[in-house]
């Protein structure tokens, strides 16, 4: 079983055939015997597990796995003289152990089906036992060979295909073995993967250093799906591991999920994508410090996402010629990547939905992004792209003057050394479309021209939370308001000492909630003309504007729910307010809207209020029982 090839003489000799030959690498191994260079093929070996110390080997053949898949397996400890076979049956959990093998010895493998397995990607982790056959050991070991030997038996040589087009034939075969050190001279002959026919083969191998080239030019869908996750032992893999150039939807999501040790990324030479083909990919591999180029100039919906997710080493992003886009395709790629200093270009200008989301979330390190050329914008296409990236002083311009939902939701999130914000010119929003867009940009000084002047729901919400060295906000120029519109918009801007003007006539629910809440330093409220209110139109508008001294006037003569609620709710300096209203206050309307305010002061009512005075009626939903009580008429 032992074949030598002696054809170079030296490693250069066969590395330099390699490189300019059509052919794929041989799986071999390379040894030294006076001066010559000689290679092992693993392609004729039986698959074969060589112990590293004295313990035993078991396969589980879970119970989901009928005969007519897999009829039995057997294993040789005298290299193939006698072997021990197993007796499957339906429906039945069939186990084989062999004795202990000593240090050095080694166990050969072989078996007689199609599959090994019949997992699918909606397996779930606790039916991977009853659905799976798996490998597992007592002691440390190093796998080789081929693993053809477990379909074909002894007639596995040159075997490239599967029988029956069947799948899942290798799926979780050495799932969470933790003793597995070494799996590079396994031999992967299929050219074609079929669906699921590696998922979570090396799952959990936490003690796996080196792994096996695949031989596929073609991949099936969930070929690959997590095939080496959580394998934290992986410093290395081979350059030309993943050579397919046609590929299927998730064939190599999640392949390597939380290899945090993995320093290098194979090539991947497909130009043609499919759907979350590399999705999640190198997720949280801490180590990985270069990526591979990606070529492909035409995406597909989730193609990129996640793909180095986590990746906290990678100091450079891959080039990103495409321009033409989907759904999703960038979505959270470098999330996190807290050493990336450059954004690659990217010079797509129509965008699609989700497109660019996250993508950049928690790059500390950044601090120039790309420019953004797109005037066509999609739902969610900018969606927290930027959150997060604290170094990050300049914001790329932003020309689109049609908004879509959600499009800057969250893009600028946290982002605590931007100064400045880019021009906003878009006089046609959407709902959500600004929607936390600088939330904590402490460092925000101004805030950009908001021209639009007809509202969406959510429009502006959160849009300038806790920026606390906003000094000056924007003017607002609409009349009539959407849902929740400015809600939050400028809540904790404790730099804030002026208001802009609310001109609106026509409100709507939630629409200024919380809206100046906490700006500590704001003097002078702005007027609010409306005589028709809505339901929390100006819940905690106020609450705790410790600097404010006099609320503005307040028209309206009927009260709805919650319209005044705690509005304003520890403005300790308030001492003066006139309120229109004639119907009687309560807690569904004003609760707390006057607590802890000035301890003295004037409170001017309706002179046809229904409701009485004195103190009977003062409390904390009406009125201050320490103030004076004016009366004027509407």
């Amino acid at each position: 079983m032992g074949n030598y090839i002696s054809k170079f003489n030296t490693t250069a000799e066969f590395d330099t055939f390699i490189t300019t030959s059509e052919c794929l690498k041989p799986h071999v191994s390379l040894t030294k015997d006076n001066h010559k260079v000689h290679y092992i093929d693993y392609s004729h070996k039986y698959l074969t597990f060589v112990a590293l110390e004295n313990g035993t080997f078991t396969l589980t053949i879970g119970s989901g796995v009928s005969t007519s898949i897999l009829s039995s397996v057997s294993y040789s400890t005298d290299d193939g003289e006698t072997w021990i076979s197993t007796n499957n049956q339906d429906d039945t959990t069939v186990t084989i152990t062999t004795p202990t093998i000593s240090q050095g010895n080694k166990v050969l493998w072989k078996g007689v089906g199609t599959a090994m397995s019949i997992a699918t990607n909606n397996t779930a982790q606790a039916d991977i036992p009853s659905s799976s056959s798996i490998f597992s050991s007592t002691k440390r070991f190093n796998a080789e060979g081929d693993v053809m030997s477990l379909l074909y038996g002894d007639s596995f040589e040159d075997k490239t295909t599967f029988a029956n087009g069947s799948s899942s034939n290798f799926a979780s075969l050495f799932y969470q073995a933790t003793k597995l050190v070494s799996a590079s001279n396994v031999y992967m002959a299929a050219r074609i993967a079929k669906n699921y026919t590696y998922l979570r083969m090396f799952y959990g191998c936490t003690a796996l250093t080196a792994v096996p080239t695949l031989q596929t030019k073609t991949v099936g869908q969930y070929c690959c799906i997590n095939m080496f996750y959580n394998c934290q032992a992986l410093v290395t893999v081979p350059n030309s591991m993943l050579p397919a150039m046609t590929l299927a939807n998730d064939c190599y999501s999640y392949m390597f999920f939380g290899c945090t040790s993995l320093t290098t990324a194979p090539e991947l030479p497909a130009t043609a994508l499919t759907t979350s083909c590399y999705r999640q990919m190198f997720y949280n591999c801490q180590a990985l410090a270069t990526a591979p180029e990606l070529l492909a100039t035409a995406l597909t919906d989730y193609c990129y996402s996640g793909m180095f997710y986590g990746c906290t080493s990678l100091t450079t992003a891959p080039e990103l010629p495409a321009t033409t886009l989907a759904s999703n395709c960038y979505q959270q790629m470098f999330y996190g990547c807290t050493s990336l200093t450059t954004a690659p270009e990217l010079p797509a200008t129509a965008l699609t939905t989700s497109c660019y989301n996250s993508m950049f979330y928690g790059c500390t390190s950044l601090t120039t992004a790309p420019e953004l050329p797109a005037t066509t914008l999609a739902n969610y296409c900018y969606g927290g792209m930027f959150s997060n990236c604290t170094s990050l002083a300049t914001a790329p311009e932003l020309p689109a003057t049609a908004l879509t939902d959600y499009c800057y939701n969250q893009m600028f999130r946290g982002c605590t050394s931007l100064t400045a914000a880019p021009e906003l010119p878009a006089t046609t929003l959407a709902n959500y479309c600004y929607d936390y867009m600088f939330y904590g940009c402490t460092s925000l000084t101004t805030a950009p021209e908001l021209p639009a002047t007809t509202l969406a729901n959510y429009c502006y919400q959160n849009m300038f939370y806790n920026c606390t060295s906003l000094t000056t906000a924007p003017e607002l120029l609409a009349t009539t308001l959407a849902n929740y519109c400015y809600q939050d918009m400028f809540y904790g801007c404790t730099s804030l000492t002026t208001a802009p003007e609310l001109p609106a006539t026509t409100l709507a629910s939630n629409c200024y909630a919380f809206m100046f809440a906490h700006c500590t330093s704001l003097t002078t409220a702005p007027e609010l003309p409306a005589t028709t209110l809505d339901a929390s139109c100006y819940l905690q508008m106020f609450h705790s504007c410790t600097s404010l001294t006099t609320a503005p006037e307040l028209p309206a003569t009927r009260l709805l729910y919650r319209c005044y609620y705690f509005m304003f709710y520890g403005c300790t300096k308030l001492n003066y307010i006139k309120a229109m209203f004639t119907t009687t206050p309560g807690g569904e309307e004003t609760a707390y809207w006057l607590y802890d305010v000035a301890s003295s002061g004037t409170f001017v009512m309706n002179s046809n209020a229904e409701w009485n005075t004195g103190t009977t009626a003062c409390g904390i939903s009406t009125y201050p029982c320490d103030w004076t009580v004016e009366t004027a008429s509407s």
